[in-house]
């Protein structure tokens, strides 16, 4: 009930395959550690069993036990507009492509006095996007 519920309102961060591959792993060898015979080791058996099922009803584990290992790749990107937020910061608005699919993102970066927030060239201007290989929707950030 607690997946059904997790699922429906969309809280869990979309996995890649490596990201499946380790939830996965997890919740199999969990659940296989439990059948472990000896009278000692059932301490053992509920503490696998417990990671399993953690892991089966809250993807996110995964998602943040893969991102420890991950490095955050970059990719092309490209400035969509950019609003001046206060007089010392600029909002950037801009969209990289991954894997065929597209993202987008905000950046909140220090005024640059050389350049004008309405200059139409920027707006077409060429980035480099860093990303949350794990899932590019959720985090990206400009450098």
């Amino acid at each position: 009930m607690f997946w059904a519920v997790r699922v429906s309102a969309g809280v869990d961060y979309k996995l890649n395959t490596r990201g499946r591959s380790v939830r996965w792993a997890v919740v199999v060898v969990g659940f296989a550690l439990t059948s472990i015979p000896g009278a000692r080791l059932g301490w053992f058996r509920v503490v696998a069993f417990l990671m399993g099922l953690s892991f089966l009803c809250w993807p996110n584990l995964a998602y943040y036990l893969n991102s420890q290992f991950e490095s955050w790749p970059s990719t092309e990107g490209r400035v969509d507009s950019i609003r001046q937020q206060s007089s010392s910061r600029w909002q950037v608005a801009y969209d990289f492509e991954v894997e065929g699919e597209r993202f987008g993102g905000l950046s909140t970066l220090k005024v640059d006095p050389r350049l004008n927030a309405g200059d139409p060239s920027l707006e077409e201007m060429r980035i480099v996007v860093r990303y949350d290989p794990l899932n590019p929707a959720r985090s990206s950030r400009i450098t």
